[in-house]
């Protein structure tokens, strides 16, 4: 299996089982993925809110004053705010670039 397999999603009928082999193999799937992004060989795609204030040096208020106007897009799973990298890189480097 190469650790640059990206995990699947299949549709699980109700009464189909899950086996162990199944298991193993997302297993090992997601930790040579995870072993990845750790040792930096790819960028996280989500970023949650700490990770966002520590990247670009703004306070926990700034980030929330940012979700509040709609400068950033995020998404709240559970109870974790979370943030497309991506989007976040672009947003911020547009205010930067433009003096905000």
């Amino acid at each position: 299996m190469k650790a640059n397999d990206k995990l699947s999603t299949r549709d699980l009928h109700e009464n189909e089982e899950i086996t162990k082999r199944d298991l193993r193999e997302f297993e090992q799937r997601l930790i040579s993925i995870l072993t990845e992004i750790r040792l930096g060989r790819k960028s996280p795609k989500y970023l949650r809110s700490r990770d966002v204030c520590e990247m670009f040096n703004i306070s926990q208020s700034t980030l929330q004053n940012f979700r509040n106007s709609d400068v950033i897009p995020f998404k709240r799973i559970g109870g974790t705010l979370i943030y497309e990298a991506h989007e976040v890189e672009a947003k911020l480097q547009g205010l930067s670039d433009s003096g905000q």
